[in-house]
């Protein structure tokens, strides 16, 4: 569950919240961070000039504006957004933030090699030279900056609908323009907590910023806590423990069970008995499933795709996976709460109006295998040992083989290596596990990287299109969503829903089920709120 709670008052504010997590952060470096922990400090010490509104549930993925002081519409085709920066924000070293430190943030941002910025901002005018050679990156041409009416405008290369969104990331923060792309950390703080100590491998301590205002809530609000000591490194046991014995406030990994422990549903079963209010089970933006070669047979023929999709049980996937407290059965790509997300599911028995999955319908599945003329023939499952295998990849073994293939699975033993395999054609992996945990909150980070022509590279590595799937008409429909996104935001959403619907009907995937996230707080935490995309918010919980 998640709420959406904003109460103000002096009442809640003090105290020192504890969280534990077993994985320490990538980077506390806003250009160089690219995973959701490091992030979720980011978001407390510093500032773009658009942001996702800072409260829980639906409306978490809302851009609102930040250090701008509105979301602009942009001009020149798509190509062109100017900001007006607002007055009088300081860093937490006194200085005021300037029109040039957002320049200097992406530039720092794409100067670091295979970040977020490189990624995603690269469309900015000057940025495909700042990633070649990032000492001398200069985007005085891509944005342009006005100290005197504080404004700052991109210019892109091309239209990027999905431009704001990007932004908002630490990629797109302030830092002081005269930061060297190799800087001191931390960073001065704009957000309402700052840095007082990192150690890479222990943890973190964000203490009060003493030159914080709140400008506008809904982007950056006052923070509760005093202090926020994030610990590293400890396993999702002694987390369970510590928050139970009120000697932590949140333990991140509260799902994950330790070797030898209590199996996960086992254990969030007895968590929830035991601790119902403090356990809070969230949607998380990730699908999972099983890719399906369409350039191989017998999954070149959409029938047989369609047939093992039928036959597939995704309820005994997801207990396999870890049960319905991790996972959310599903069929499709998009997953729930992103927008042009629309319940669909043909793969069930009976009839399913709301677009529910019951179970697996085996007869249809036998008679499209028969009418495909596939029986009998061998298929390769690849997986990536102690994960997909005993968690599911025997089982989907079982259901090709109880349809007449002859199939056989095959483990890599990382996920360096498998993931380096299977994006390579020239290996010819017929099937196997994939996911995708999206980057930012659009369609437009799924379908266009993961099921158009151009996603896929014949004889190339480094593949995101395992499936190697292929249809020019849906590239078509891709193209005019994107098109319509900063036209017609509305029309757009419709039409994302219709190409997920239709990838659907192709079957390149069984997609199975959408990843939950569980937070265990202590009894002494007040005010939870998940945010869709940055997870709890730390800065409003209550410590009482």
């Amino acid at each position: 569950m998640y709420v959406a709670v904003r109460t103000s008052g002096l009442a809640h504010r003090s105290g020192t919240l504890t969280v534990l997590a077993n994985d320490p952060f990538d980077s506390i470096d806003p250009a160089v961070a690219w995973n959701l922990t490091s992030w979720s400090a980011l978001i407390m010490t510093n500032d773009g000039l658009v942001t996702f509104k800072r409260v829980g549930g639906s409306d978490g993925t809302r851009l609102v504006p930040d250090l701008a002081t509105s979301v602009p519409i942009p001009t020149d085709g798509g190509r062109t957004y100017t900001f007006q920066v607002r007055r009088g924000i300081r860093y937490s070293t006194g200085a005021l933030v300037q029109p040039a430190d957002f320049r200097r943030g992406v530039e720092r941002a794409l100067a670091n090699p295979g970040g977020f910025g490189q990624a995603f901002l690269a469309s900015v005018v000057g940025g495909a030279t700042c990633a070649k050679t990032p000492k001398k990156c200069d985007l005085s041409r891509g944005i342009v900056t006005d100290p005197a009416s504080t404004t700052v405008t991109f210019h892109l290369t091309a239209p990027d609908p999905d431009f704001l969104i990007k932004l908002a990331f630490p990629a797109g923060y302030a830092v002081p323009a005269s930061t060297p792309l190799k800087a001191r950390l931390p960073l001065p703080a704009t957000g309402p907590y700052m840095i007082a100590s990192y150690d890479a491998k222990r943890g973190i301590r964000l203490v009060r910023n003493p030159r914080f205002h709140e400008w506008y809530e809904s982007a950056q609000p006052d923070g509760y806590p005093d202090e926020i000591h994030w610990r590293f490194k400890v396993l999702p046991d002694a987390q369970r423990q510590a928050v139970e014995r009120g000697k932590a406030d949140l333990a991140v990994d509260a799902g994950s069970a330790n070797v030898g422990a209590l199996p996960a549903p086992a254990l969030l079963a007895a968590l929830r008995t035991r601790y119902a209010s403090q356990l809070h089970v969230n949607p998380s933006p990730g699908t999972i499933g099983v890719f399906l070669n369409t350039r191989l047979a017998p999954f070149n023929d959409v029938r047989v795709r369609r047939a093992v999709n039928y036959a597939v049980d995704r309820n005994r996937m997801v207990d396999l996976r870890g049960g319905p407290d991790l996972w959310q059965t599903s069929c499709q790509v998009l997953p729930p709460n992103l927008d042009g997300y629309r319940r669909y599911c043909p793969y069930t028995t009976g009839p399913n109006p709301d677009g529910t999955y019951a179970g697996p319908d085996l007869v249809k599945a036998r008679r499209l295998v028969a009418l495909s003329g596939t029986k009998g023939q061998g298929v390769t499952v690849a997986g990536i040992a102690g994960i997909f295998q005993p968690h599911g990849g025997d089982y989907f073994v079982s259901v090709l083989r109880s349809l007449g293939y002859r199939a056989r699975f095959k483990n890599f033993k990382d996920a360096q290596t498998y993931f380096g395999t299977a994006g390579d054609s020239r290996r010819k992996i017929q099937a196997g596990i994939f996911g995708w945990a999206e980057d930012y909150p659009s369609a437009g980070n799924w379908f266009p990287l993961l099921f158009t022509c151009s996603s896929f590279t014949p004889g190339g590595r480094g593949n995101a299109n395992f499936a190697e799937f292929c249809d020019p008409r849906i590239d078509a429909e891709i193209a005019r969503a994107r098109a319509l996104q900063t036209s017609d935001p509305q029309a757009a959403s419709v039409l994302w829903s219709k190409i997920d619907h239709d990838v659907v009907d192709q079957a390149p995937w069984i997609a199975y089920a959408n990843s939950r996230s569980v937070d265990f707080v202590s009894g002494r935490v007040g005010n939870y709120q998940y945010n869709l995309q940055w997870g709890v918010l730390l800065d409003q919980l209550w410590v009482r």
